[in-house]
């Protein structure tokens, strides 16, 4: 389980700095890092790959919905971009998804 939490968090880690350099630059590139790090981490992570790029896809369209928000709530004078996930605190339990597949005539 502790792999599993540490390739989940390397993860939503690089594509995070991806999408922060690029944002930087020219705006988030959602589809083609989804599919650069899908392919790179779905032999360790499987359909956990999925779940880890959606926490991040979520966490970059609240940030970007916000940022162009006109006029942000009275207690909210910043919006900052996604932070990492630190090693102390990855969040399995809203992570590691598990399939499970009734076998044929059970159902």
């Amino acid at each position: 389980m502790r792999k599993l939490a540490d390739a989940s968090s390397r993860l939503y880690n690089e594509v995070n700095y991806e999408r922060q350099q690029s944002f930087q630059q020219k705006g988030v590139d959602f589809k083609g890092t989804w599919e650069k790090y899908y392919d790179k981490y779905k032999k360790v992570l499987g359909v956990n790959a999925q779940a880890v790029l959606q926490k991040n896809n979520e966490a970059w369209s609240s940030f970007l919905s916000l940022r162009n928000r006109d006029g942000l709530p009275s207690f909210a004078d910043h919006v900052s971009p996604p932070g990492y996930w630190k090693e102390d605190r990855i969040p399995l339990e809203e992570v590691v998804r598990f399939t499970v597949e009734p076998r044929k005539g059970e159902q």
